[in-house]
């Protein structure tokens, strides 16, 4: 069976997050009997017909001894480490792979380096009826299908040993747009909470809304490592029906931004130890929804956690430097409350695109443009002393506003008056970012509620305001 991107979006979480008892083998366990339906990793070991076999890479229903898939660790016995093996007489033949399911036409690296022996020749027959030779081949294969890649190496005395892997090429997810929607540089991008009001789909937000661009809230950890909407074991990324719609918001060259945390739950990177592992699981969901945006709410910041989240977005953005990363942040009327995620981020190197203010719930003043405008400039002033080589005008592109419509938790309501006037601030001082929460609370209604302000509007007079912020500055 091939790994589909959904499973390996569990398989990356099972595997590399940080936990006690993951399910790993290490030398100092007895390692488990092979299972054929077992995913397997580079180090995780196996008892095999007698042998202890250890993984070279990801590996899942190929039999140890059949393929360069696994090499021998030591003899099976009853428990005590039996010395390492003589080295066999004559040549020993192992290769790697650099990708085993590519799209047609992409490139691959075979690599002989780690075979065995005075080795003379390295002979390739790479399924295709192409052949080559030499330690290490790039190849391409033009059509889909399964290739079997062999690899036949000769000693300097004649002696030769071959080894085997197939190739899987499959198409490219044609689910997926090649290329989707690129957020502008300066962009209205409301909240939009997915497990509220479910029963309307993204593209019918955009249509009411008037805007196709759009936060997604919230992406939280299971408690495993599996990454999912509001934590919900059955909302699984990769398994819930918002891939489907992001990838209809897409197909009409809209696009979203994927945020993760929120006021309550789970926090994703409280599930993991290891930053290289978290940023492997950032990396899946980027893959799976096809989008480079990424967005940090943290509402309850613990500094372990703030650290580790950092370095794992610092490491992503060193693979994938098309990935833009956010913070959505608590404020005061002043400027950002928690500083330390946005030191923290610059501390560890990450790349950020905005720095969005939380403009809300102040229960000692009112939710005003008066107020939103003071905390945006304070925020300048912040941003000035922590990244002193950057212009006002680089300072401002990386500074969002995002009050809370209508009634508050807290504090006086923030009316379409003064979305206006937010608005007017943004395009006069070219900030990179309105939004507000949320995109299902823009209707009229009494009260504080999920699905509409609790004041007097028109139905989406909220979007109607901060839309005009995207179409003149975008």
């Amino acid at each position: 069976m091939k790994p589909t991107r959904r499973n390996l979006i569990r398989t990356a979480a099972a595997l590399t997050a940080g936990l006690a008892g993951a399910n790993t083998v290490s030398g100092a366990q007895s390692p488990p009997a092979w299972d054929p339906e077992t995913v397997y990793t580079a180090g995780d070991r196996v008892t095999h017909q007698g042998v202890v076999w250890e993984a070279k890479w990801w590996v899942r229903g190929n039999e140890p001894g059949t393929g360069g898939q696994w090499g021998p660790w030591k003899r099976a016995g009853d428990g005590t480490a039996d010395p390492e093996p003589e080295p066999p007489n004559g040549p020993t033949a192992t290769f790697t792979v650099s990708e085993q399911s590519p799209e047609p036409g992409q490139e691959i690296t075979v690599d002989a380096s780690e075979s065995v022996g005075d080795l003379e020749t390295f002979d390739w027959s790479l399924g295709d009826e192409s052949e080559a030779t030499g330690e290490a081949v790039t190849h391409g294969f033009e059509s889909a299908g399964d290739y079997t890649v062999e690899l036949t190496v000769t000693d300097t005395t004649g002696q030769t040993d071959s080894d085997s892997v197939v190739v899987s090429v499959e198409p490219a997810d044609s689910s997926q747009p090649a290329d989707p929607g690129r957020i502008p540089d300066s962009v209205f991008a409301p909240y939009h909470h997915v497990s509220t009001a479910r029963d309307t789909a993204l593209t019918e937000w955009a249509d009411q809304a008037g805007t196709k661009y759009f936060h997604l809230a919230f992406i939280l950890g299971t408690g495993d490592g599996t990454p999912a909407w509001d934590g919900n074991p059955n909302l699984a990324v990769g398994e819930s029906p918002f891939g489907d719609q992001i990838r209809d918001l897409q197909s009409q060259d809209g696009q979203v931004v994927l945020s993760f945390g929120g006021a309550t739950g789970n926090y994703l990177a409280s599930d993991y130890d290891d930053p290289a592992a978290l940023a492997d699981t950032f990396e899946s969901i980027v893959d799976e929804y096809n989008c480079p945006y990424l967005d940090v709410d943290d509402e309850a910041p613990d500094p372990n956690v703030v650290d580790r989240r950092n370095r794992a977005l610092a490491i992503l953005q060193d693979r994938r430097p098309e990935v833009h990363v956010s913070y959505t942040v608590r404020t005061r009327v002043n400027g950002i409350a928690d500083t330390e995620i946005v030191t923290n981020a610059i501390d560890n190197g990450v790349d950020i695109e905005f720095v969005n203010l939380m403009t809300m719930n102040w229960g000692w003043v009112r939710t005003s443009a008066e107020h939103c405008i003071q905390c945006a400039e304070g925020t300048l002033s912040q941003l000035q002393e922590w990244l002193p080589d950057r212009s006002d005008a680089e300072l401002y592109d990386m500074i969002g506003i995002t009050p809370m419509i209508g009634v508050q938790n807290s504090g006086g309501p923030f009316r379409p008056a003064d979305a206006n006037e937010v608005r007017d601030y943004a395009e006069k001082n070219d900030i990179g970012l309105l939004s507000f929460w949320s995109v299902e609370r823009d209707r009229p209604g009494d009260g504080l509620s999920g699905v509409h302000s609790g004041i007097d509007q028109d139905p989406f007079e909220f979007s109607e305001a901060f839309n005009d912020f995207t179409s003149t500055s975008g």
